[in-house]
């Protein structure tokens, strides 16, 4: 180990690290010959050589990070979760992980991307056999723009079954918002898709539902208008949520403010409770529709 370093401040500091790790052990993690090299001086962070070998994880680097020129960087990162089992605790642990990055261009426009990934993860009883990120940021020291698309494929949370999932988020932040769109296949003709966009303000953060649809087998509900829920601390309040299929409908509205409900109201108006009966496996006798009506209030 070498270390040599002077000044305070970021303006002032400069220093050099310089770290051979030899085959080794500590705890449960296993060390493989390993190089870290860094020289930081004034505001800027020199990678000269980056190579960490650990029983977990392999981690490599190279480049600069200039919070005052220009930035090249470059960084990837593979790993086996079976090697966090003792560690964590956690027997049921495998998988393997993957992150492959970059980072380029002059403070404040610095841009960053990367590309994770995952196969074959097990915890516990849950389950996920492929999972892809991939995602871009923009001017990160001033009003960052972000970019990142997501897909899993072949997942079990528990007993519930996910064939595929598909997240798509772009973030403004000098509208302070992201836009989103996600779609969910369980099954041939079970699943769901929404769209909308989350407002982050400063006492309180706005979502506006501009499109849901959730499949159920030969019996989807679909989204009437768009929905708003605006929640803060220990509060929140939502327009009308109005579902329907066909003739059936369903409205869900009010507000909460800590403990306090105010005038939450459902209604349901013809549901098919023949239908109820085939998905919930109730007793045959139910059938026609119901409709009623319920509100809540107080604590």
């Amino acid at each position: 180990l070498h270390l040599q370093g002077a000044g305070v401040t970021p303006e002032e500091l400069h220093s050099t690290l310089q770290l051979e790790v030899q085959a080794s052990h500590l705890g449960p993690l296993t060390f493989q010959p390993s190089v870290i090299h860094l020289e930081a001086a004034q505001q800027r962070l020199q990678i000269q050589r980056l190579e960490l070998q650990t029983s977990m994880a392999s981690l490599l680097a190279s480049g600069t990070l200039d919070f005052r020129g220009t930035s090249d960087l470059q960084y990837e990162l593979t790993g086996e979760l079976a090697g966090l089992r003792q560690l964590l605790g956690t027997p049921e642990l495998a998988g393997a992980i993957q992150l492959q990055g970059q980072a380029h261009g002059g403070w404040p426009d610095l841009r960053v991307e990367g590309s994770p990934a995952g196969s074959g993860v097990q915890y516990e009883e849950h389950r996920l056999q492929e999972l892809q990120l991939t995602y871009t940021a923009t001017a990160l020291g001033e009003q960052p723009e972000v970019t990142a698309h997501l897909l899993a494929q072949q997942a079990r949370l528990s007993t519930l079954p996910v064939q595929r999932l598909a997240l798509e988020v772009a973030y403004q932040g000098a509208k302070q918002q992201a836009q989103f769109s996600l779609e969910v296949i369980q099954a041939a003709e079970a699943g769901g898709k929404a769209h909308g966009t989350l407002t982050f303000g400063a006492t309180e953060q706005e979502l506006i539902l501009e499109d849901l649809l959730i499949r159920l087998p030969r019996h989807p509900w679909q989204l009437q208008a768009p929905w708003q829920v605006t929640f803060g601390a220990q509060q929140w309040r939502m327009s009308p949520l109005q579902l329907t299929h066909a003739a059936e409908s369903i409205s869900l509205s009010g507000a909460m403010a800590g403990e306090q409900l105010q005038d939450i109201q459902l209604r349901v108006s013809q549901l098919d409770l023949s239908y109820l009966q085939q998905l919930f496996q109730l007793p045959p006798a139910m059938a026609g529709g119901a409709s009623a009506e319920l509100q809540l209030t107080g604590t």
